[in-house]
């Protein structure tokens, strides 16, 4: 190279630099005031977080991941995460993986599933009805599942994050054992209980109150018997095997992307938060199907418990230890946007006025209520609401549907009321006739 086509490289070569550092220069302000409002909206003020929002916008490719397939497990607060998935899917127009012959709430629980079962499902989105080679590709399962990685591959995205949710066994039998209302079945059983605890009496013999309660494929049987194992994947036939018990967690551990706690509700969803590149109202959330009173126990009992639910044990114990792992690895900014969240959420909970409604259902369910009329608001506190306007949108011909909520609960309050007058029994659920305009 000459002397002329050396100088002619280097005078191109300044000119970029210096065309770099004008990008730089004139970019600068438009990150500082970026960081600077970002900083207003989240009462972020400590070097800490100004550092942590400035590296943020400066490096941040993250974009919302709307597929997501959510096992739902028994009795494990998993309602509630199930509502902030839906209103994900809901605002973005997703698909949902339902059981069509559930219209009440979707689930597929322990029916048998294979990539040939399509008739089982409401079709997605766009799709029509009996089309089935195209009933695949759903953005979202939130729905009661068991897990199987294999079925699930075959009809969810191929980019689907998979999710979980576990809780304190003792806490789960608990809950379970007071929501199917355990101690009445027993009591009908029995003709009347010896003990004055209906848990202690149920640890006595538990192989005879299972009896009747469905076998492996019943909810509340599998509630009741290491449920959130049998929910994950395990085999009923396995639960005293401790080889396969663990064989299965570690399996859990290596194709799940995130278990979340219920006992660390907030810290969970802020690590789902991070996973999803979701906002921190995306993940706001009002408990639901929250009992308003529990029971309490001996410690002798909470034993007997955690040894009849041993494989449950290993699960919490293993995925309460990686949330914790995580939470550390997530790194100093954690605490900050948990307190975040936490302001989001009672921001929304002013804006959408909600308060604890002190009327309780007939299994003492704690229910919310808001004297705002936006959507938003509404969909938030209710689950069925937000299941029911979720599954008339991608329900075949739910565009000629006019029949509201309240009117279809009637309707079949009414046709109830008529059928036990004449002594018969009417099936769930009953459909509403479309109407067409």
């Amino acid at each position: 190279m000459s002397v002329w086509e050396k100088t002619v490289a280097l005078c191109f070569t300044l000119i970029g630099l210096l065309y770099c550092y004008y990008l730089y220069d004139t970019s600068r302000p438009m990150l500082l005031e970026m960081t600077s409002s970002t900083a207003v909206r989240y009462n972020c003020t400590s070097p800490t977080c100004l550092s942590s929002i400035s590296r943020a916008l400066r490096t941040s490719s993250c974009k919302p991941h709307n597929h997501v397939v959510y096992i739902k497990t028994h009795k494990t607060g998993s309602t509630t995460l199930q509502q902030v998935i839906q209103m994900h899917g809901f605002r973005h127009r997703l698909s949902f993986l339902f059981n069509e012959k559930s219209p009440k709430n979707g689930h597929i629980r322990y029916s048998f599933v294979s990539n040939t079962t399509q008739r089982k499902f409401l079709p997605p989105i766009n799709i029509a009805h009996g089309d089935y080679s195209n009933y695949r590709n759903y953005d979202i399962l939130a729905a009661h599942m068991k897990y199987n990685r294999t079925v699930l591959n075959w009809y969810m995205k191929n980019d689907s994050k998979y999710i979980s949710i576990v809780r304190e066994p003792v806490a789960q039998f608990e809950s379970a054992f007071d929501f199917f209302k355990i101690a009445n079945k027993m009591s009908k059983r029995t003709h009347g209980l010896g003990l004055r605890s209906p848990i202690d009496q149920w640890l006595n013999n538990p192989g005879l109150y299972l009896k009747g309660l469905g076998g492996p494929k019943g909810t509340v049987w599998v509630s009741l018997n290491n449920g959130q194992m049998l929910d994950l994947g395990l085999d009923a036939n396995d639960i005293n095997n401790i080889t396969e018990v663990k064989k299965t967690v570690k399996n859990l551990s290596e194709e799940l992307d995130l278990v979340l706690v219920t006992e660390y509700f907030d810290e969970s969803l802020v690590l789902l938060k991070r996973l999803l590149c979701w906002s921190f109202e995306d993940i706001v959330y009002f408990s639901q199907n929250q009992r308003h009173r529990r029971r309490r126990l001996r410690e002798s009992t909470k034993h007997r418990i955690r040894k009849w639910n041993h494989a449950d044990v290993l699960l919490y114990k293993h995925f309460n230890e990686t949330l914790w792992r995580k939470i550390e690895e997530y790194g100093p900014t954690f605490h900050d946007d948990l307190k975040t969240f936490r302001k989001t959420k009672d921001k929304v909970t002013r804006e959408c006025a909600v308060k604890t409604e002190r009327h309780l259902d007939h299994k003492g369910i704690v229910r919310y209520r808001t004297s705002q009329a936006a959507t938003r608001c509404k969909l938030l506190t209710d689950s069925k609401e937000l299941f029911y306007e979720i599954w008339k949108r991608q329900s075949p011909g739910s565009h000629h549907v006019k029949t509201s909520k309240s009117d279809l609960q009637h309707q079949i309050a009414t046709r109830r009321h008529q059928i036990a007058a004449r002594g018969r029994n009417i099936p769930w659920p009953i459909r509403a006739r479309a109407r067409t305009g």
